[in-house]
């Protein structure tokens, strides 16, 4: 496949062999940046037929003109072939085909080969079911682990400062018994509660316990900062911490399930629609107003809204997404602009009717006119995402604009409750509000 000749077998002997050296290096790297595939040894490899195939694949694009290009399309290559499972049986066909429309794929961007274009299609693979360490999927759920630069959970440090690494139960075993809402015992295996620490870590007594246990000892060590940022790496999210610290076990397995198959989704080059930016387009009058009740929708424990220039539109879009299950209290900020006793009235019928759902609302005003010049934009605050939103009335109009997800939630949350404090109540200090306007 190399296209080998008898007459110069030692010079061929001698390329096949540096090919295969540069496979083995791209599949044992774990530089995110490079082409690399994260494979921490020889156990953990996939499928053995995946090395001769990258090295042909190595050698066909060495002298392109667009590695970046080359190198993206052997990425999508090889991670749909694991979470495919293409090379779970008959492997010689399958490499054949592989090598022939990858070339094509070298050369012409629209002839994607089949298995990338499968994979793209069919993205409802259950990790749950992932429980064999053997399995191609659950091991390149662990590349993929140390692809992200799986910090230790109690060093804090990366894989390659760690001579051995072990697959952590994030459940432990031991502690089956204890764990409320695991359906199937063998769950507890699944690569969904399985990570990457360092031998050292794993055998400490506190990693036997409940995740709720050792986890609130190594933040009270560390910060709660800084411990999110090391369990980021493992691909788990403060959502997915949360449901650790309340012993969640589906809760938890469905979270970080969402977040590994988005980097899966990213890595085959599937055109994900969970984009973090949303266009506001005239042409689209129906979606733009579902996009924002998508985002209030998907809010948990409580919204907080700051916008000048807020409106009974924003109260009609509250009104209609709110889930009572997940929200316990909304808080707005407008300015004393759009103060006015038509808006007290229809802010207290809100209010009233968020009360009868179990949830706490509340809106203050602006009166102090340096903190309104201070700002500019309108956002849309919950737990664990903050939003740059358009107004209401921008969104309901379809004028051109844009939703975007913001990853300053902890200063913006900073920001808006310095503003609250500063500003008045609409009901209690209605007074105070007219003296102002």
């Amino acid at each position: 496949m190399i296209e080998l000749t008898h007459n110069n077998f030692i010079d061929d002997w001698n390329k096949a062999v540096i090919f295969i050296e540069q496979a083995l290096k791209v599949i044992t790297n774990h530089r995110k940046n490079e082409l690399s595939f994260g494979v921490i040894n020889k156990n953990y490899l996939p499928y053995q037929p995946i090395i001769p195939i990258l090295a042909i694949l190595l050698y066909h694009t060495k002298d392109s003109k667009d590695i970046p290009s080359c190198d993206s399309k052997i990425k999508a290559w090889y991670w749909s072939s694991i979470f495919k499972k293409t090379y779970s049986g008959s492997t010689d066909t399958q490499i054949a085909k592989d090598l022939r429309q990858m070339k094509e794929w070298f050369k012409v961007e629209t002839k994607i080969p089949d298995v990338v274009r499968d994979a793209r299609k069919i993205l409802d693979f259950n990790l749950i079911e992932e429980t064999r360490p053997t399995g191609a999927a659950y091991r390149g759920i662990l590349s993929l682990i140390n692809l992200n630069g799986a910090k230790d959970f109690i060093t804090g440090k990366p894989p390659e400062y760690h001579d051995m690494l072990n697959d952590h139960h994030i459940f432990p075993q031991g502690q089956l018994k204890n764990i409320k809402d695991i359906d199937r015992k063998q769950d507890i295996d699944c690569v969904l509660n399985r990570t990457l620490i360092s031998q050292d870590s794993n055998l400490k007594k506190e990693m036997k316990k409940l995740p709720k246990e050792y986890l609130r000892g190594i933040e009270n060590k560390i910060g709660k900062k800084e411990l999110l940022k090391n369990l980021k790496s493992h691909f788990i999210n403060e959502k997915c911490y949360d449901h650790l610290l309340d012993n969640n076990f589906k809760e938890f397995i469905n979270e970080r399930e969402k977040t590994i198959k988005k980097e899966i989704r990213k890595l085959i080059g599937f055109d994900d629609d969970d984009s973090t930016d949303i266009l506001i387009s005239p042409n689209r009058p129906f979606e733009n107003r579902m996009y924002l009740r998508g985002i209030l929708k998907e809010g948990d424990e409580y919204i907080y809204w700051i916008d000048k220039y807020f409106n009974e539109a924003g109260l009609e879009n509250l009104t209609k997404s709110i889930d009572s299950k997940k929200i316990k209290e909304i808080r707005i900020i407008t300015s004393v602009d759009k103060a006015d006793e038509d808006f007290k009235k229809s802010f207290k019928n809100f209010k009233k009717s968020m009360e009868n759902k179990g949830i706490n609302c509340l809106l203050k005003v602006i009166v102090d006119k340096k903190i309104k010049s201070e700002i500019h934009d309108r956002f849309i605050l919950s737990k664990y995402d903050a939003y740059n939103i358009p107004s209401s009335d921008i969104i309901a109009r379809g004028q051109l604009s844009e939703i975007s997800k913001s990853s300053n939630k902890d200063e913006l949350l900073k920001e808006f409750n310095r503003i609250w404090e500063n500003s008045k109540d609409i009901i209690s200090e209605w007074d105070e509000i007219c003296k102002n306007r």
